[in-house]
Formats: structure tokens, sequence, C-alpha cells
């Protein structure tokens, strides 16, 4: 059986389609027009013959189909699955893509035989689904399917991820207009209501109104601060999970939400679904927790007072799937991000011109030189709190930044003398976050790879003479950076022997530490105390390993020239045992 492998889409045209997702959902108003909007796009960009989407029935422990583009027959669109059988089951009840090359001959699905001959009649081979989550929950599943057999790549699959993401979007999107819907009619069987309530009622059409459009801009939360600022004539800001403003203005003092009071009324915020009244800094004030379903996105807080709760909650389901659209966008560019270093760091002379031209969407220009930067911290550094801040001190300038190997790859246009490294070390640095940044210059696509290597090795020397945070490259490592960079091993081996090797071999028969002590009694400048500070030893000993070195080297070695000589082996040593090079002469 030939199986046929689909055409991949773009990342820009993913990102496209995504776009014109989210403006279907700030200008249509009817739930079905926005689905088929996402299963046309989908369909037509993984090159699909139909595309369905199907919604979960907890209760009833099954998913049937809402929408579809390209079905055919009526008792393909009626399909109701258990939970967990199928491919659509398997989809609906799960937490990852899915895929099947040819259905009904696919062992691994779990089949059911009036089912089978439904997709038969329908002449479907291969289906590609991902689950649609809202608050971290699968409450419907996003599938596209062929009518041959096919195989769909792994830029097909992130993308309908992406697809289903944006899904999920809607969803929460679709249920605040449903909200509205319901506000309407209570507004127009208000004969009985008072003056006063009518006029808030019209008072939280205008603000839908006016968040929906909100929505539409590049810069939505900026906007929809300044319509509540507007509608409520004072401060509100919005907060990351961990207090951190994000934009607006703060109506209390710094550091304020990560008080006791603060964070138990946003729990209950949180837990009610509602406007919380507490005191923020002696300020009668409303905190507002942002959710989508169980998780918690953000929190927005404002002055209190009359009949701000109210707007303040109605906002919050805006603020909500604003994030949740800007998560979309952002997980779809930095796995663009990614395949882009994964591909630099593999490239082959047929690609080069394709990989230049993605570098050129990124803002760099044609031809022009690159540098690598390779960022490094212990395991216990977060990755996510490392690019964000590396994002910030690359911010106005061309920059590929995605996790790559077990540490984070950074490419930007080359700049003199390590300057962007020193801007990203000083960065993560002020973040307090304790990193090393090994820097290296690339002449064009095809050598990223060698500067990448070679940045490598830079953060293992820094880690290998004592470095813990800054940033470096071969030449800021000096001399010894320069010697060892050439990468000639058996050189490096030889000149180490040449100076070092009866020490080595003395510590290595007797288990001492001669050349620690060397190396540590030159880095203090050869004062005897502040060497013994660095080793944990008293003055006296350090002295008797002195005379002991000297016994085996003679005096030379710490008096000029052969200072300089003895100073750079140890540093080579130390650099290659950083690599993990053997250090025995050849």
């Amino acid at each position: 059986m030939h199986v046929a492998e689909l055409t991949p889409p773009s990342t820009n045209d993913v990102r496209r389609a995504l776009r014109e997702c989210a403006e279907d959902l700030t200008s249509v108003r009817d739930r079905g027009v926005v689905l088929q909007g996402i299963l046309r796009r989908a369909r037509t960009l993984l090159a699909a013959d139909m595309a369905y989407l199907s919604v979960n029935d907890l209760e009833r422990g099954e998913t049937s189909i809402e929408e579809g583009v390209g079905v055919q027959t009526d008792a393909y669109r009626s399909i109701r699955m258990p939970l967990g059988t199928g491919i659509l089951g398997a989809v609906a009840a799960g937490n990852a893509p899915v895929q099947t090359s040819d259905y009904l001959t696919d062992p691994n699905m779990n089949h059911l035989p009036g089912i089978d001959a439904i997709v038969r009649g329908e002449g479907v081979r291969s289906i590609l689904g991902a689950p649609i989550r809202v608050g971290g929950r699968v409450v419907a599943a996003l599938l596209v399917a062929c009518r041959r057999p096919s195989e769909f790549s792994e830029q097909s699959v992130a993308a309908l991820v992406d697809f289903a993401a944006q899904a999920g979007v809607a969803f929460e999107h679709l249920r605040i207009r449903r909200e509205v819907t319901g506000l309407r009619t209570a507004l127009s069987q208000t004969v009985s209501s008072t003056e006063r309530r009518q006029h808030e009622l019209e008072s939280l059409l205008l603000l839908d109104d006016r968040l929906m459009t909100a929505l539409r801009g590049s810069s939505a939360l900026v906007s929809i601060i300044d319509v509540l600022g507007e509608f409520l004539g004072g401060p509100v800001s919005i907060h990351d999970i961990e207090g951190n403003l994000v934009v607006g203005q703060s109506v209390a003092a710094d550091g304020w939400l990560c008080t006791p009071e603060a964070r138990t009324s946003v729990t209950i915020s949180h837990r009610e679904q509602g406007a919380v009244a507490v005191k923020a800094g002696g300020v009668p004030s409303l905190v507002m927790a942002v959710s989508a379903g169980e998780e918690h996105l953000a929190t927005l807080v404002a002055k209190d007072g009359r009949g701000r709760r109210e707007i303040i909650s109605r906002a919050s389901v805006f603020v909500s799937t604003a994030f949740l659209f800007e998560r979309t966008l952002e997980a779809s560019f930095n796995r663009e991000q990614f395949e882009l270093i994964e591909l630099l760091m593999n490239v082959r002379e047929r690609t080069e011109p394709a990989l230049q031209l993605r570098l050129q969407s990124h803002g760099f220009n044609k031809g022009a030189a690159l540098e690598v930067h390779v960022c490094e911290g212990p395991a216990s550094t977060q990755q996510s709190s490392t690019v964000a801040a590396i994002k910030t001190a690359t911010a106005g300038t061309p920059a590929v930044v995605a996790v790559h190997e077990g540490h984070i790859c950074v490419l930007c246009p080359a700049t003199a003398a390590n300057k962007r490294g020193t801007t990203i070390a000083d960065t993560l640095n002020a973040a307090g976050l304790t990193v090393l940044v090994g820097s290296a210059k690339a002449s064009g696509v095809a050598a990223v790879r060698a500067a990448h290597d070679e940045a490598c090795a830079v953060v293992s020397a820094m880690r290998a003479l004592g470095r813990s945070h800054g940033s470096s490259d071969v030449i800021d490592l000096g001399l010894a950076g320069a010697i060892s960079g050439v990468r000639d091993q058996k050189w490096v081996a030889r000149l180490i022997d040449r100076f070092l090797g009866p020490l080595i071999s003395y510590d290595q028969d007797r288990h001492t530490q001669l050349c620690e002590t060397a190396w540590h009694y030159f880095e203090n400048g050869g004062h005897l105390a502040r060497t013994a500070a660095a080793l944990h030893v008293h003055v006296s000993t350090v002295r008797q390993r002195i005379d002991r070195i000297d016994n085996i080297l003679g005096e030379s070695w710490r008096r000029a020239p052969g200072s300089l000589d003895m100073h750079l082996a140890l540093r080579l040593c130390r650099l290659q045992a950083g690599d993990g090079v053997d250090l025995r002469p050849y």
C-alpha cells in the first residue's frame, strides 16, 4: 500500500490562518460560522479532503460531530462515538494528537463495526485529530481526514494542534457571546425594572461591544485596560499569577498582591468566579481572578465603587480570551523558532536559501554575519524565566531564541566585541538568574553549527575557570582561550605535559593537590594567605606544597618568564578538564 506524504504548511500560512480565525471571533456572531471558518482553513492548509469538530458529552460518555466541512454522507455527519473508541473517541478523550494513515486497516485503533461501515461509506482512509481544551480540560476534538492513505508531517500535526488551541479560544469566546445575548434578552424583558437598573444594563451592553472591539487589536490587553479605565474613571491593572504588573496602572504599591490578604482574596475570587472586595494599601479595591476553567491566568485589580463589581467580572472573560489567544500565537511562534534552530544546526547546501529566507522573515539581513549565544545555568534555573529575560535583552533587534540540547540558544545579527552577549548576561543577572553565556560568530547560515559548538566550549571553559555567571567568547578567555579555541587537542596536551607533566604524575601517584595549589597561587598573585583561603587550608600547608613543587620543577616555575608558561599551562589544563578531554600526553 502506497502512503502519500502530505505537503506540510508553512509557518507564515499557519499564523495568517490563526489571525483570520481570531478576526472571525470579533466580527462574526454565529457559532456555526466561526467554527466552520476554523474547519475550512484547517482543511485547506493541511491539504485534507474534510475537516470536522466533535463535542464531548461527559454525562453520556461520548463525543458527537457538531460541524463538518467536506463531509459527504449524513451517516458520517451524525457519528456519535463512545469516548476512547475509534480515532475520534481517542482524540476526544486523550491529551495528545493522534493520526492513522489508513484507519480501517489500523490494528491500533479500537474499532466498532457500525462506525467502520460508516467510515467505509464515506471513503475515509487517513485521519489526524487533536484535542480541544478549555482551561486545561478536553471538551472537544478537531480532526482532518483524507480519502487516500496519507502520512501527516510533524509540521501538519503542530499546525492542527494550533488550530485546536484556537478552537478552544473560540469555545470560550462564544460562551461570552451567549452571556451577552442573555444580557440583551434580560434588557428587553426589564419592563418593570427601575430606570437605574436599565441604565446599568445598557452600560454593560456598551461595555461588551467596546471590549469586543478591543479584542481585535494587536495589543488586546492594553486596549481592554484603556476601555475599562474610561468606563471606571480610575486606575485598572492586570497582573500575572505571581502578582507582577502586566499592563495598566497599579491601584496599590508593588508587591501588594503577594501579601497573604491579597492572595486569599484572589483564591476566593478564583473559586467563586466573582470579584472580591479588599483593602489595597488602605484603598477599597476589587480583585478578580481571570480564569479559563480551573486555570488561573491573571488577576484584574481596580478601585471599588458602585456597580464596578459587575463590570470587573464581565471584563475578566475578555481578558481571559485575550490571554488564551496570545498563548496560542506564542506557542506557534516558539515552535517555529525551535524548528529553525534545529534546521540551522544541520544545514545542507540545498536548504541554505530557504533558511536564509526564514531568517529574513525574522528581520535578519540577507547574507549578514551572525552570532550565536549559548545560555546555560544550573538545573534549578527555570528555562521559561531565562527565555523571557533573553527576549527582554534582545527586544528591538532580530533574534531567534529556543531551547536546544538542554540549553538556550540565541541567534542574532553580529555585533562588535561580544556586546550583545554582555547585554544578555547583564539582563539575566538583573533578573536573579545564574546563567553562563558563551558567544561565537558565524559568517553565515552554513557556519551556525560551528559557532554553536564554539559557544558551548566557551561555556564549559567558563565553568572550568570557576565562573557561575557572565558572558565570554574565546577571545575574552585570554591567551588560553585563543589556544584552546584552535581545538588541536594533541598539541595542547603536549604543551600541558611539557610544563605540568611531572606535577600531574605526582598528584596522580600520591593523591595530592599540587596542580590545584599552583593554580590558586597564580590566581591570587602569589599571595600565600589568599591562596590558603581559596584552598581552605592553613598558610603553612600552602608553604609546604610550594616547597614540594619547587623540588619537583625547580624554583623557576614561579618567576618570570617561567611563571607565564606555567600559569598558561594550568589554565589550559582547567579548560580541557572542563571540556572532559583526556589530559594524558600523546
